[in-house]
């Protein structure tokens, strides 16, 4: 019988194996050990019972892969002889990958969107009002940059710059009303209601002037 080459695992299952044919441990057990279902270790168990060590060993060990091509090298000939001749030379040989040393990822790996500041130096993003603190190097209606991290964090940036900005209430607008302090009378609001329902009237829309002749042309 030749030398038998056995991996970590192959080893572990045969001690395994090994107390369950003496007795000392359940088949349920050795499954959980081995980390194999019950009905396959039932299987690797019956063939080591049948075939000793040789059954624990993969079958397809120190056979050929099914999954080489037979004409793989030709192949990768026959592919280097017609597209090399596409292959173009850098004009900078030198790496162009970057240490991330001087790069912050917080300000590449978040969202951008474009705002407008106001005249009170305040700008909107997401419902919430922010007020840019002073010294502020940002003139009224710029356009600024607004980056939302993935922390949910916000930052407002202009020309490259990071601003300085705090969350603020959102000022509530009133609207205002006009209110007369002339109370009209009876007659007033009469005369003021006739005048409307007239105008308003058929006749009154297809010749505005007959309330008014003197303005007639």
């Amino acid at each position: 019988m030749g030398l038998l080459t056995m991996s970590e695992q192959e080893r572990l299952r045969k001690s395994v194996f090994e107390m369950v044919k003496k007795g000392h441990l359940k088949l349920i057990q050795a499954s959980a050990q081995c980390a194999l279902s019950y009905r396959q270790t039932q299987r690797v168990y019956a063939r080591y019972l049948e075939e000793g060590d040789a059954g624990l060993i993969h079958v397809g060990r120190g056979k050929k892969s099914n999954r080489k091509h037979p004409h793989r090298e030709e192949i990768i000939a026959k592919y280097k002889e017609r597209y090399e001749k596409f292959e173009k030379i850098p004009k900078k040989p030198a790496s162009a990958h970057r240490r991330l040393d001087d790069l912050d990822l917080e300000q590449i790996l978040c969202w951008e969107y474009g705002r407008e500041v106001q005249n009170d130096w305040t700008f909107s993003f997401m419902n919430q009002c922010y007020q840019i603190e002073k010294p502020c190097v940002v003139k009224a209606k710029a356009k600024i940059i607004v980056r939302r991290h993935l922390d949910t964090s916000v930052s407002a940036w202009y020309n490259g710059e990071r601003l300085k900005i705090t969350a603020i209430e959102k000022a509530k607008k009133v609207a205002e009303k006009t209110v007369s302090t002339h109370k009209m009378t009876f007659s007033e609001r009469g005369k003021l209601g006739g005048a409307i329902g007239k105008s308003r009237s058929p006749w009154g829309r297809f010749n505005p002037y007959w309330l008014h002749p003197e303005t007639a042309i």
